[in-house]
């Protein structure tokens, strides 16, 4: 056999020894997302090993799997969240811009419903939910740092964003007060949705959505949102879930639903107003009140 040449022999050593490293790859100085997270409300009080799950996502809820996820758990989570707040860091994600979420569970009932644990978002609830709004930008140069926000009882519901009448600067609100005779239970849940667009399907999220379950929900109850960019918009649909098993979808026969849509004519909303509606799960039906200017409440 002839000798292998000098060259030759020197470009395999490279390989194989590029091959046998025990080295893992660095993580990049960007594409991930770190803050801090609060917890503000009574139900961690109860929890018996609490975790925060944070994930990053292109929608909220998320179309299947997040795109980047983390588990926090120090030995002292309780005191992190309920003082300075939590650090976490959401690291290899892929440059885009995302809805970032966080939710305390409980491991010894990890079957719990979603809707009954602490959750938020950020900035806040209100603007998690509103496609389009509240996007953390993530890119390869640096990390998307300072993305701090709370987290609620009732799944976000108690925000006081969600409690908001005043619209914020150049925003419309909508109050909608809700009616039924239903006396709910631990697992029903109201969902207030609003489309500028017909949804097609049950993936098609909202822009804007509220959900009260727990003991939030009882009625008559009120609803609103500050945050509604002026425009018109051609379907509110208030549903009482019953057992809380219809997800982000459609009411199901088994649910209490009414409906503001066409042939109607597109609710309205102008900036600086507040549009007032009251639904009636009793006869399925919404009707539109006089809007209010914000002034004659005491807004500024």
């Amino acid at each position: 056999m002839r000798p292998m040449r000098p060259c030759i022999a020197a470009a395999v050593a490279i390989v194989l020894c590029s091959a046998c490293t025990s080295e893992y790859p660095q993580v990049p100085e960007g594409n991930r997302i770190s803050g801090t997270i609060k917890c503000h409300g009574s139900a961690l009080s109860s929890m018996r090993r609490p975790v925060v799950r944070v994930n990053a996502s292109v929608t909220f809820p998320p179309v299947g799997q997040p795109n980047g996820v983390t588990m926090v758990n120090p030995p002292d989570l309780v005191s992190q969240l309920m003082g300075p707040g939590l650090p976490y860091e959401i690291a290899w994600l892929v440059p885009y811009s995302y809805k970032v979420v966080a939710q305390i569970v409980d491991l010894d009932i990890p079957n719990l419903d979603y809707a009954a644990l602490p959750l938020g978002g950020y900035p806040d609830y209100c603007t998690l939910v509103h496609p389009g709004e509240g996007l953390v930008v993530v890119n390869e140069d640096k990390p998307a740092a300072s993305t701090n926000f709370g987290i609620y009882d009732q799944a976000g519901a108690n925000d006081p964003c969600t409690l908001a009448l005043c619209p914020q600067s150049g925003k419309s609100t909508m109050r909608v007060v809700i009616k039924s005779s239903h006396n709910p239970t631990g697992n029903d849940r109201l969902r207030v949705a609003l489309f500028q667009v017909l949804p097609t399907d049950a993936s098609q999220m909202p822009d804007s959505l509220r959900i009260v379950s727990g003991g939030a929900l009882t009625f008559p109850n009120v609803v609103t949102d500050n945050t509604l960019i002026p425009g018109s918009y051609v379907l509110l649909d208030v549903c009482l879930d019953i057992g809380g098993d219809s997800g982000t979808g459609r009411c199901t026969s088994d649910d209490f639903d009414a409906e503001y849509a066409p042939p109607s004519a597109p609710l309205m909303f102008s900036a600086d107003q507040i549009v007032n509606l009251t639904a009636d799960l009793d006869s399925g039906t919404i009707t539109l009140e006089d809007p209010q200017r914000p002034a004659d409440l005491g807004c500024f």
